[in-house]
């Protein structure tokens, strides 16, 4: 069974708890999303709380996220079209 949206940003984060306190929302917000997804204008929030931090906690500049937006809403191409990826 393909992994859901959320739970991959949550794994690239860390832990659940770790994935709200980056976007600064209560737990429970992201157990919701779970449910009913994630709201268009928090992807882009989603997306940037899923690259590797520094120790300083803040994330890595030129690094890339784990998880992009076109997979946290697949649903919405015309919006959140999906990553190019370079030619192997």
């Amino acid at each position: 069974m393909k992994k859901p949206p959320i739970d991959k940003a949550i794994d690239a984060a860390g832990s659940l708890t770790e994935l709200a306190r980056r976007l600064g929302v209560d737990p429970q917000v992201v157990v919701n999303w779970r449910k009913r997804g994630i709201p268009v204008g928090q992807v882009p929030y989603v997306e940037r709380a899923t690259i590797d931090r520094d120790e300083r906690d803040q994330p890595i500049e030129g690094a890339k996220p784990k998880v992009h937006r076109s997979e946290l809403r697949p649903d919405l191409p015309e919006i959140f079209p999906p990553e190019e990826r370079a030619a192997a």
